[in-house]
């Protein structure tokens, strides 16, 4: 991937795109005055990480997430450690995304 290349390059990263607007609800999901991780960005990490054989653990997505062409794709000043993945995978409620899926189907 080139510095400056179009959103989609990386595998799946053309469904993060066209998904944004769906996940971004979640963004305010758990909204705390120390939230670092939100919602949405751990569900593109994850999506990022199904199309990507290379993205398979939480140490992975955190080395990528601490690169320069996460940027488009993950769109954020820290990069995302796998300690608070661990926690957000505890605390976010996996049934927010069934609205999101039911969209998505219909």
């Amino acid at each position: 991937m080139t510095s400056g290349s179009p959103i989609g390059d990386l595998a799946g990263g053309r469904y993060v795109a066209s998904l944004q607007k769906h996940v971004q609800r979640l963004h305010d999901a758990y909204d705390h005055g120390n939230r670092k991780l939100f919602y949405d960005e751990l569900v593109r990490a994850y999506l990022l990480a199904f199309f990507n054989p290379t993205f398979r653990s939480l140490r992975s997505i955190e080395g990528f997430s601490a690169m320069a062409e996460a940027a488009e794709y993950l769109p954020r000043q820290h990069k995302l450690c796998r300690s608070t993945m661990s926690d957000a995978n505890t605390l976010m409620d996996a049934r927010l995304l069934e609205p999101i899926i039911a969209r998505l189907l219909a």
